[in-house]
């Protein structure tokens, strides 16, 4: 005899108690559990699971593996003739503003996932208060830009059909190099060459600090930035 499925005979498994049962055919949603307190078990399982580890963050991924080049960079100028005067320094120096980069970005992730200050410390081995003043949003300094030197940001944003296209022409219009752009922003060439390319969005606060280093204001850029974002989660 073929196996008749649970559709046929109405007979389910409990996926809480795991104890079949007969359920009653109705109009509406099917039956899953085989009665209230397994209904109720199941739902304080669920409310005293623990959480599932974040997803993995593609700014800090990006971040990771910018470093990742970097440091290979440094590797090979010592395997060739190169590495002679300040060439060594230098390289060193673009580890340096790399690993920072990638450490303030774990540090507001963990931030982000309430990990307090006193942990955050002692995982950098430093004290939770130079923690917090060097990490903590807001407590930055401003950078020091110059003037923009082309056309204003909301222009650049007016004539753009895409966030990408307005930071270009952003860009274009400060005369920065993508290196001395990235320098001001403290993160790779390569991160700044991603965020122009419009693979994808990135987040709101490297938008901010690009348009910043190009001194321009912020603020034109957050609509364009929101409509973009929206429609990515929306695909």
């Amino acid at each position: 005899m073929d196996e008749e499925t649970e559709e046929e005979t109405g007979v389910r498994v409990c996926p809480y108690c795991l104890h079949p049962f007969v359920a009653p055919a109705t109009l509406g949603r099917p039956r899953v559990y085989c009665s209230p307190s397994c209904r109720q078990g199941a739902h304080r399982r669920r409310q005293s699971a623990p959480e599932r580890p974040p997803a993995p963050d593609e700014e800090l991924l990006d971040l990771a593996l910018d470093m990742q080049e970097e440091v290979r960079r440094f590797v090979r100028l010592f395997s060739s003739p190169d590495a002679v005067g300040t060439a060594p320094l230098t390289s060193a120096s673009r580890v340096r503003r790399a690993l920072d980069a990638l450490t303030a970005a774990s540090v507001h992730r963990a931030r982000d996932g309430r990990i307090p200050w006193d942990a955050i410390g002692s995982a950098l081995g430093i004290s939770p208060e130079r923690a917090r003043k060097t990490y903590a949003p807001g407590v930055r300094e401003p950078r020091p830009v110059p003037p923009p030197r082309g056309a204003p940001p909301e222009a650049a944003v007016a004539d753009a059909d895409s966030l990408a296209s307005a930071l270009s022409a952003l860009r274009d219009a400060s005369r920065l190099s993508q290196g001395e752009l990235a320098r001001r922003m403290s993160v790779s060439p390569s991160h700044v060459s991603r965020m122009l390319s419009g693979r994808r969005v990135p987040r709101w606060h490297l938008v901010e600090d690009f348009v910043l280093a190009c001194g321009g204001d912020p603020r034109p850029f957050r609509a364009l930035w929101a409509r973009q974002t929206r429609g990515r989660d929306a695909g």
